[in-house]
């Protein structure tokens, strides 16, 4: 039974992470006209949206996707936003700066809240920072808390009670993806 249940997790997840691929390449195709730049960043939309979508299931992030994705995002960063496909070592300290802000951020949280944010959260947050970038990370990690919060209050006004526990990988997927397609082409 419980094969069955990750397995069917790993199609929800899968298909979910497809969806996002396909609407991220095209979106940014549309801003950018760089088939390079799109894919990559349908590809790196992909890997965070199939995270999310595992914690919205699991409640665990794997760490073959969150850590395993960290140098493939790295390559990538340079080629999604430009269409001359030149790389420069200075092109590469965006990614890295946004990634340590990240880890600093979240792994301070995940150490003075007492581990009630998940590991998988601090990982899944570096990862956005590389895709995002310096100063990207700011607006992908602030949309998802607005929509982590606004969502917890939505569910307290309606339910009555208060959630203590919920998957923060969601919302950071989503928001993730809100800035590849519609902010970060525009830098």
């Amino acid at each position: 039974m419980l094969f069955l249940q990750r397995h069917g997790v790993a199609i929800v997840s899968f298909a979910v992470a497809l969806a996002a691929f396909f609407l991220t390449t095209g979106l940014t195709y549309l801003t950018l006209q760089s088939p390079v730049a799109s894919l990559a960043s349908g590809l790196c939309a992909a890997a965070i949206v199939f995270a999310g979508t595992w914690d919205w299931r699991t409640r665990r992030i794997p760490n073959l996707v969150s850590l395993g994705f960290i140098p493939f995002a790295l390559l990538l960063h340079p080629l999604m936003n430009k269409s001359d496909y030149q790389v420069n070592p200075g092109e590469y300290l965006s990614p890295v700066a946004g990634g340590l802000l990240a880890f600093g951020i979240f792994f301070s949280v995940y150490l003075l809240t007492r581990k009630k944010l998940g590991g998988g959260d601090v990982k899944l947050a570096t990862l956005i920072g590389i895709i995002s970038g310096f100063p990207g990370i700011l607006i992908a990690l602030g949309m998802g808390m607005v929509l982590a919060v606004v969502s917890v209050v939505i569910f307290r006004k309606v339910s009555g009670y208060a959630l203590t526990e919920f998957p923060l990988g969601p919302y950071l997927a989503l928001a993730t993806v809100a800035y590849l397609c519609f902010i970060s082409p525009r830098f």
